[in-house]
């Protein structure tokens, strides 16, 4: 194989196992003020299910839907925000964010999140579980928010980097104590190259060193066949 075309297949190559650039979703995507639902956002399926407590006259009571707000208050969150109703007074089921990564798993995850609670202090908004293709847990966490002397609101980032994602799920925290509710914003992933990718390009890999060991040798024999010798200098004339 010829080095040019050897430089060209390696190129190709290198350009299946190159990663795909991060994505980033800020909810500027998504309409204002409105319910949000369920709805896909770059290749991310997004469900928010809201708190259900008691029952009253045998119906249940839920929570307010999440809802895309403008950010007046936190300094760690841009334009458009996610806002997470959890509230509710006696115990029930918590609200809850699932992410779905539609386009393969993710090898890595980060958003921000903030809360406005009565009191210049940290405080949990909620935790976050990561699942992997076969629906096992990956990473658990707190999500805790800090008090930011700059916004004077309680702020924290989330940051994850391992193992293949499929599914996080975000359980909110019930607030109402604090008179406050979490948000979310800016979160960003990037896609992680699929196993049988990467083994389809280690293979041509190995190919391809394969075959410039082999043609080297034939080279080697064929010259040897054919008594290839340095090229001999002519003999001067005396005269």
């Amino acid at each position: 194989m010829s080095t040019t075309l050897r430089m060209l297949v390696f190129s190709v190559l290198l350009g299946i196992v190159v990663p795909a650039a991060a994505e980033t979703i800020t909810f500027d995507e998504a309409s204002l003020y409105a319910f949000f639902g369920t709805q896909t956002i770059k290749g991310v399926r997004l469900s928010f299910v809201p708190c259900r407590y008691g029952d009253v006259w045998s119906s249940p009571w839920f929570c307010d839907q999440a809802e895309v707000v403008t950010n007046l208050y936190f300094s760690n969150l841009t334009g458009s925000v996610l806002m997470l109703p959890g509230e509710f007074s006696i115990p029930g089921d918590p609200s809850t964010l699932t992410l779905d990564f539609l386009n393969g798993p993710v090898r890595s995850l980060s958003f921000q999140f903030a809360a406005s609670p009565n009191c210049q202090c940290s405080i949990p908004v909620g935790s976050l579980d990561l699942f992997d293709g076969a629906n096992s847990i990956l990473h658990s966490t707190e999500l805790i928010a800090a008090f930011s002397p700059v916004s004077h609101q309680s702020e924290g980032t989330f940051t994850y980097a391992g193992a293949p994602v499929s599914r996080a799920v975000l359980t909110v925290r019930n607030l109402v104590s604090q008179d406050t509710t979490p948000f979310i914003d800016t979160i960003t992933f990037q896609t992680a190259p699929e196993p049988a990718t990467l083994f389809v390009v280690a293979s041509a890999l190995i190919g391809l060193v394969v075959i410039g060991r082999t043609s080297k040798t034939t080279r080697t024999q064929v010259c040897i066949s054919l008594m290839c010798h340095p090229p001999r200098s002519l003999p001067t004339n005396p005269n």
